[in-house]
């Protein structure tokens, strides 16, 4: 697959999938270099924008401070990163259950 990935001082470009699920989590806005993207719930949490392959619509959304801001709020669009502390946790407890004898 070509990749193409730009960061900025505070904004990445992109069009590879990987790339705009990561930058949400990592709290980095994306414009991503498509028409659409497949991972609509980077869309609708704010952290992706599509601006195709028009270069103001780009500009204008480097300029735009609300989504530029790196500070609010991310989603766990994903999950919070701690499965496996609760596969972990929950395979101990199963183990106590069953007892030394078992």
């Amino acid at each position: 697959y070509p990749v193409i990935v730009r960061p900025s001082r505070s904004a990445l470009s992109a069009s590879t999938a990987h790339a705009r699920l990561d930058v949400g989590w990592a709290g980095v806005p994306c414009i991503t270099l498509r028409a659409e993207t497949e991972w609509t719930e980077t869309l609708e949490a704010g952290w992706n924008r599509l601006a195709g392959s028009d270069p103001a619509l780009v500009g204008r959304l480097l300029a735009d401070a609300a989504f530029m801001d790196r500070t609010r709020p991310r989603p766990a669009l994903f999950g919070d990163g701690r499965s496996a502390e609760r596969v972990v946790a929950a395979l101990e407890d199963l183990d106590r259950g069953r007892g030394a004898g078992a």
